[in-house]
């Protein structure tokens, strides 16, 4: 059950695509949650994402500015870590916080296929 949280918290915390990653890198027996956090929370980290850097002057690139937005879960996910190895125990918080962020990020995902038809509506129009 700690696994399955474990990774729930991944996902939440970081989306589908990064939960791909995380799970195509695991070890087949050992599961290394904090080196896997670690470098998921670098690689996607705001900050670092929209620092422009020599190579990428003028934001040139398709992806800058383009940032994850990660579901306010972190005092969960670092919670389950932490209790990784906890036998039962009580999760109520933890899965009150990820209900909450599930219930966010359902509203987001709407308001986002909704601009996306408007936006190809748009397109349609122009193209005719």
């Amino acid at each position: 059950m700690n696994k399955v949280l474990a990774l729930l918290a991944v996902l939440l915390t970081f989306g589908v695509s990064a939960l791909a990653m995380y799970i195509d890198q695991m070890p087949a027996a050992d599961l290394d949650f904090t080196a896997q956090t670690a470098r998921l929370t670098a690689a996607m980290d705001k900050d670092v994402m929209a620092q422009a850097g020599a190579d990428n002057q003028d934001n040139l690139y398709w992806g800058t500015d383009i940032n994850f937005d990660k579901a306010d879960v972190d005092a969960a996910t670092r919670s389950l870590y932490v209790r990784y190895d906890d036998k039962g125990g009580d999760f109520t918080e933890e899965i009150a916080i990820y209900e909450k962020a599930i219930e966010t990020e359902k509203a987001k995902l709407a308001a986002k296929v909704q601009a996306e038809a408007e936006a190809m509506a748009g397109l349609a129009d122009i193209l005719r």
